[in-house]
Parts: structure tokens; C-alpha cells; sequence
């Protein structure tokens, strides 16, 4: 473990300063988890590694670190902003209605228009839709075989729709 000690420390600290704060209490939780992965792997008694040359423990012990840190951010970015500052909706209702009362119009109108500037083709429209309206991602339509496209296919079918649709609308680029 001395080995360890100086390749993850500048790792963890700086991963720190990168994605968060420079928090301390972070680095060493960071520090602790890396640590707590290489142990839990040396006790499983899994021999991947063999005998390895003192750079070849060198770059495991950073890629466990780079990845451990990875997940750290990782998680970190997904968890909900200001979760805790959350207000039952009931309080805010009378402000939501008049607000969405306002927006909807304009949503329903901004849809038809854009409705109106894709193509005749049914397939197109319906991958189109699915995708902006319904929250599918390009994995998940390329899963229904009627549409006869992989991922790649139906992400370059949405790229060109919505430029398409850009330039009509005065967009550009």
C-alpha cells in the first residue's frame, strides 16, 4: 500500500478541485474508496494482475482511481439540485395554473408549426415525435424493428429533421 499512497492521493485531490470544491472531506472519502476497492480486491485473492512489474501496480492502482473517481462525479452530477428545497405543489397551484394557462397557448401553436415543417413520410414524424415528445432515447426507437434503423440511423435522422427544422424557422445552424 505504500506503493498507493503517492499515485492516489494527487489523484483524488485533484479530481477534487476539478469536479467539486477542493473539499478535503471529499478527497478523503475519495482517498478511503479507492483504497477500500484495491484491498477488497488483493483479499478476493484475484490474480489478474500475476506478477506484475512495479509500473504495472502503478497503473492499476490509477485506473481503479480514475475510475472510482468517475463514479464519484458521476453520481455527484446526477443527484437532484435543491432537492431539499422543495415546496408541496399545493402552495404554488394558483401560480402554476396561470402560468401554464399563458404557456400553453404558445407551446400548442410552436407545435403545430413544427408539426407542419416535418416531412409527409410517417415514419419520420413518428421517430421525430418520439424522441422530443414521449422522452424516447435513439436506442430505444431503434429497438422497434418497423422503423429499420439502428441507434446511428435514427440519431442522423433526428439531427438532419431538427436542422432542417432550425432553417425553416431562421435558426441557421
Amino acid at each position: 500500500m505504500e506503493l498507493c499512497e503517492p499515485v492516489i492521493r494527487p489523484i483524488a485531490v485533484g479530481a477534487t478541485s476539478r469536479f467539486g470544491a477542493g473539499n478535503y472531506t471529499d478527497a478523503q472519502d475519495l482517498i478511503q474508496d479507492i483504497f477500500l476497492k484495491i484491498t477488497l480486491y488483493i483479499r478476493s485473492g484475484a490474480d489478474a494482475l500475476g506478477s506484475p512489474t512495479e509500473a504495472e501496480v502503478v497503473a492499476w492502482v490509477r485506473t481503479v482511481a480514475v475510475n472510482t473517481i468517475r463514479d464519484w462525479a458521476r453520481s455527484r452530477n446526477a443527484s437532484k439540485r435543491g432537492a431539499a428545497n422543495t415546496v408541496p405543489y399545493e402552495e404554488h397551484m394558483e401560480q402554476l395554473r396561470s402560468w401554464c394557462g399563458r404557456r400553453q397557448t404558445d407551446h400548442a401553436v410552436l407545435l403545430a408549426e413544427v408539426d407542419g415543417m416535418l416531412p409527409d413520410d410517417a415514419r419520420q414524424r413518428t421517430i421525430f415525435w418520439l424522441y422530443f415528445r414521449q422522452g424516447w432515447t435513439a436506442a430505444e426507437i431503434a429497438a422497434v424493428p418497423a422503423f429499420g434503423l439502428g441507434a446511428k440511423g435514427i440519431e442522423s435522422l433526428l439531427y438532419r429533421l431538427t436542422q432542417s427544422i432550425r432553417k425553416r424557422m431562421g435558426g441557421g445552424e
